[in-house]
């Protein structure tokens, strides 16, 4: 199972589609250390126990949090993402990156279950993990933008250095 997140850059005037090379180079290797950046930084903060309300996960069922308290691996006792480590273990390991001057994606590998919206062995709706795990909060958002500014005018101001 992989689980994919992508930023990608829309541009109001279609002319600076149009751009010289270097130019279309240095937007790439922003979004790419800008995805980077969200991989390593704001991706853990999936996993923190304030999680809840800045994701706005779905309540789990009173059922479910009485075996989790009871089953759980350390912390995967409290935090909803959380029940033995292996999906923070899987999602924070060997990542792929690829790139274009207009997007650039990250591509985690996680188990088979964040994609199940049902249970096998009941009729109960569980959550909805795979977007729990990519959701943005407007604080993210917020970084993630200030990232891509702050690394297309690192590289901008080194590209007139020279």
């Amino acid at each position: 199972m992989t689980v994919v997140l992508s930023i990608k850059l829309q541009f109001k005037d279609r002319s600076i589609l149009v751009l010289p090379r270097k130019f279309k180079s240095i937007v790439k290797d922003s979004l790419l250390q800008t995805v980077f950046f969200w991989w390593k930084t704001l991706l853990p903060r999936h996993w923190f126990p304030s999680a809840r309300a800045a994701y706005h996960h779905r309540p789990r069922s009173a059922w479910y949090l009485r075996f989790k308290r009871r089953t759980g691996v350390g912390q995967g006792r409290f935090i909803d993402l959380l029940y033995t480590g292996k999906t923070r273990r899987w999602m924070t390991h060997a990542p792929r990156f690829t790139g274009t001057s207009k997007q650039a994606t990250v591509r985690m590998d996680a188990p088979q279950y964040i994609s199940y919206t049902r249970s096998t062995h009941a009729k109960v709706l569980i959550p909805d993990m795979k977007r729990e795990l990519t959701e943005v909060s407007g604080s993210d958002r917020a970084a993630i933008v200030a990232k891509l500014q702050l690394e297309l005018n690192t590289r901008v101001k080194r590209l007139e250095r020279l």
